[in-house]
């Protein structure tokens, strides 16, 4: 069975990624996931924004991370 785990370089490209997006500094970013404080209001920016959000979920990045998620979403289904 494949391990499904994000690996620590698959989550820094993600909060790279999207601090890039949303227009913030990683370090901010990645402090504030930590701490439980995200920028609602930026996500919802890019949520509320068609163009922002088909760049979001058009990246090489999230694609890759949404097929990690829908793998393993199946392999539990299928235990």
């Amino acid at each position: 069975m494949a391990d499904n785990k994000f690996t620590n370089e698959d989550l820094e490209n993600l909060i790279n990624f999207a601090s890039q997006k949303m227009g913030v500094d990683k370090d901010k970013l990645k402090d504030d996931i930590k701490s439980g404080k995200i920028n609602n209001s930026k996500a919802n920016e890019i949520l509320n924004d068609k163009e922002k959000l088909n760049a979001l979920l058009n990246s090489p990045q999230v694609k890759m991370l949404i097929n990690q998620l829908k793998n393993k979403n199946n392999n539990n289904n299928s235990r």
